[in-house]
């Protein structure tokens, strides 16, 4: 929530994914779950409509795989454009390979 904690994960934090319109970073924390952030900005999604919804699906997601997910700090960045069914894939199958303790 807080800038700094965003720029903590950015500094500490290792990749999961950096190909394409998505980036996403982990970094473990000592917290009690998995917390997410969300990073859709204006240059690569001018409409807010489109950028709203970008968010909604990535939160959706999180939500639906945070109970199984190991304590971490998460951002997800969208730059461009990408399509729902894709984000959707991408992040299912990245937030599958958190929780499996995949990519530690």
């Amino acid at each position: 929530l807080h800038a700094q904690q965003f720029t903590e994960v950015f500094r500490k934090g290792r990749f999961l994914r950096r190909k394409g319109n998505v980036r996403i970073r982990s970094f473990e924390s000592t917290s009690d779950s998995a917390r997410l952030g969300v990073i859709v900005p204006k240059k690569g999604n001018r409409l807010a409509v489109r950028r709203n919804r970008i968010k909604r699906i990535v939160r959706d997601e999180f939500r639906m795989t945070r109970h199984r997910l190991v304590s971490a700090d998460i951002i997800v960045h969208v730059t461009g454009p990408i399509e729902d069914a894709e984000l959707v894939a991408l992040l299912r199958q990245n937030f599958e390979r958190l929780a499996t303790g995949e990519n530690r």
